[in-house]
């Protein structure tokens, strides 16, 4: 099985734009035998390569 880290902004917290990614991420991870083992919020689009490449480089995922 394949483990991922997902990187969620909550910059459009309000919309559920960001709500409704996460959402499709996790049916689509679902769906492919995939597990989510690591979800981190961040602020808006300028942390989210900061949280990806922290999550890159954790040894279970």
């Amino acid at each position: 099985m394949v483990s991922l880290g997902l990187v969620v902004s909550q910059f459009s917290k309000e919309g559920q734009i960001t709500h409704e990614m996460e959402e499709r991420a996790r049916t689509a991870a679902a769906e492919h035998d995939a597990k989510i083992v690591a979800t981190v919020p961040v602020p808006g689009s300028y942390d989210t390569p900061l949280a990806a490449d922290r999550l890159a480089r954790r040894d279970d995922i």
